[in-house]
């Protein structure tokens, strides 16, 4: 045993004792356990150690010892299996926010076999502690079970977290409303919601907005709106609105016409797409805006498109503005 782990512990044990409700003297002290309770003769440490382990923690150490475990951090590695015995311990001492760490290894196979039940009944007591963080995953897990009732259920705890403006809740809301999961459906409700979704950084929702004033879909058609939105949304990485915003700059849709920029969105919704047919109906915006830049019969290849990008990037152009 490496010579100064007895006087480590010792110094551990002293930040226990000063009560720091920001020390991470448990983790610290678990590590230790972890790494050297089974080396050489003098274990009084480790009695020590146990001892402080089992009659010394207090409330929220448990949780915290928990999360060390499942992020591999305070000098631990990763261990689901210890993270969810320290989280179990922590809801038995109280602690609401291991409920939400258990039901996501349920959820998401860590350490445990996936079980959509089980993760349904840890979030659910999550919630009834006071575990706001466990309402949209459980609103989900509700959805999966694609029955009336559920779904009613789903709603309520998305719209009770919008009304509590958790911006997280905003898209959640607006696809209920758009396709009448456990509510009517409502466009005008459905646009309300993803424009709020949108004003905080959403890009599939900016997307979402976009296209609803370039189609005209629950509202007037408004270009310049579906413009500003779809730049927005573009300028995040989304194929979608990429695809487009370059039909916005191929027939001056408010804004005006430009093929350059038509032919950049067009290559970037073909980067960005994963959707066969949409990245199919992208390469043919490409070629389509390669005609009007002068290529013979409209012919353009992925390679010749890259060039291209590569001479709009170099000349500082870098989409619309």
């Amino acid at each position: 045993m490496p010579q100064n782990v007895p006087g480590a512990a010792e110094v551990i044990f002293k930040l226990f004792d000063i009560d720091d409700p920001k020390s991470i003297a448990p983790q610290l002290l678990t590590t230790m356990l972890d790494n050297y309770s089974h080396l050489g003769k003098d274990n009084s440490w480790v009695n020590k150690a146990n001892y402080y382990i089992e009659n010394r923690l207090k409330p929220g150490d448990r949780y915290a010892i928990g999360i060390s475990y499942y992020a591999g951090i305070e000098m631990k590695e990763v261990n689901y299996e210890k993270a969810l015995f320290w989280f179990t311990d922590a809801v038995k001492h109280n602690e609401p926010g291991a409920y939400f760490f258990i039901g996501s290894m349920y959820t998401l196979g860590q350490g445990v076999s996936v079980d959509v039940d089980k993760a349904i009944y840890w979030h659910e007591k999550g919630v009834e502690s006071g575990a706001t963080q466990s309402k949209l995953i459980l609103a989900k897990l509700y959805q999966s079970k694609n029955t009336d009732q559920k779904k009613k259920q789903a709603f309520q705890l998305i719209k009770s977290e919008a009304d509590a403006n958790n911006t997280f809740s905003y898209r959640m809301l607006a696809n209920c409303y758009k396709e009448g999961r456990g509510v009517e459906r409502s466009k005008e409700k459905a646009l309300k919601y993803y424009i709020l979704a949108a004003e905080n950084g959403d890009d599939v929702s900016q997307n979402n907005v976009g296209y609803a004033y370039f189609s005209g879909e629950g509202q007037p058609k408004d270009y310049k709106k579906a413009f500003k939105w779809l730049s927005a949304s573009a300028n995040q990485g989304q194929g979608n609105a990429a695809l487009t915003l370059s039909v916005q700059y191929l027939k001056g849709l408010g804004v005006e016409k430009n093929i350059k920029k038509a032919f950049y969105w067009s290559y970037v919704a073909f980067r960005t797409l994963d959707d066969k047919n949409m990245k199919k109906a992208a390469r043919q915006r490409m070629i389509r805006t390669g005609k009007f830049i002068g290529k013979a019969e409209g012919q353009i290849t992925v390679k010749e498109a890259k060039r291209f990008l590569t001479t709009l990037q170099k000349s500082q152009f870098k989409g619309p503005g």
